[in-house]
C-alpha cells in the first residue's frame, strides 16, 4: 500500500511540474522585420496565487501585440503554452522572446517579462502555470486567436 501511495505521489508531482513541449514556428510568410511594431496593442497578463489574469486572452490574427507578463504574487510562477507560442510570430529582440520560444516564461516574485508577437494561427490554446499544484488551484486559461 505504501509503495502504491508513493508511486501515486511521484506521478502527481511529475504531472504538475511538466516542462513545455517543443515550440515550432508557424507556417507563414510573415517576417518579424516586416511588422509595424509601433502599432502593437499593449496587453498585461498578471500571475498570482492562484490565478492568471486574464483567464481568457482574446487576440486578433495578424495584429501585433506587446504582452507584459507580470508576477504580482509572492512565489514563483510561469506562463506555459507551447501550443500558443507555436501559433505566433515572435519579435526576436524583445526580452522574453527566448523564453517564449521555448514555450514557457518563468517569473520570480515581482518580475516581469515583455514579449512582442503577432498571432498567425487561429484557434484556442490552453495556458497554465506548471509549478506543483498551481494549475489545480486555478492557474490556467485559454488564448483565443480569431
Amino acid at each position: 500500500m505504501r509503495h502504491s501511495l508513493a508511486l501515486l505521489a511521484v506521478a502527481i508531482l511529475t504531472a504538475c511540474t511538466a516542462r513545455p513541449g517543443p515550440v515550432t514556428q508557424p507556417s507563414t510568410s510573415l517576417q518579424p522585420q516586416s511588422v509595424d511594431w509601433s502599432a502593437a496593442k499593449n496587453v498585461e497578463v498578471d500571475l498570482s496565487e492562484f490565478q492568471i489574469d486574464p483567464a481568457t486572452l482574446d487576440l486578433e490574427a495578424m495584429h501585433p501585440y506587446r504582452i507584459t507578463f507580470r508576477n504580482v504574487g509572492k512565489s514563483g510562477h510561469n506562463f506555459t503554452s507551447s501550443e500558443f507560442f507555436s501559433a505566433v510570430v515572435l519579435r526576436p529582440d524583445t526580452p522574453g522572446a527566448a523564453a517564449a520560444g521555448k514555450g514557457q516564461i518563468e517569473l520570480a516574485p515581482g518580475a516581469a517579462s515583455v514579449v512582442e508577437l503577432v498571432p498567425v494561427k487561429a484557434g484556442r490554446y490552453a495556458y497554465r502555470c506548471t509549478h506543483p499544484f498551481h494549475e489545480a488551484f486555478g492557474m490556467s486559461g485559454v488564448a483565443v486567436i480569431h
